[in-house]
């Protein structure tokens, strides 16, 4: 949660533009942290790159069904499938993006919490140490 209290637009932003979460545990998530109402909202435009694949999706898929009825142009059948393939590579390279950029920031979350242990443990055995010596 410390995350998204550093980092909160960007991890929502991540996160809204992948579907490798659902969405209502992701708003829960940061429901429970003190991410700033601003951080949020704003990462809320996420959300469009997603909601465009689909609606282009839902509208190919009207369009592929009129073609029954007017006869099939395979120019169009062409342009609507090199859509749809693009749109789901951009929503894979974009999942795969920010799997990477999740595990960077909690890699160096954990680094710096092992860090600060480490540096809390030496100050213990430094405090110890001066206390035996007297």
């Amino acid at each position: 949660m410390l995350a998204l209290d550093e980092k909160g637009f960007r991890i929502m932003l991540l996160l809204r533009l992948s579907p490798i979460m659902p969405f209502n545990i992701v708003n829960y998530a940061a429901g429970t942290s003190s991410m700033s109402f601003t951080s949020y909202t704003l990462a809320l435009l996420g959300l469009l790159p997603g909601t465009i694949l689909f609606v282009f999706i839902g509208g190919s898929a009207g369009a592929i069904t009129g073609m029954n009825a007017n006869g099939i142009d395979p120019a169009q059948v062409s342009g609507i499938a090199s859509g749809v393939l693009f749109g789901m590579l951009a929503m894979l390279l974009t999942t795969y993006y920010t799997r990477i950029e999740l595990k960077k920031i909690t890699e160096r979350r954990s680094s710096e919490i092992a860090t600060r242990q480490a540096l809390e443990i030496s100050q213990t055995l430094d405090c110890s140490n001066q206390v035996v010596s007297r």
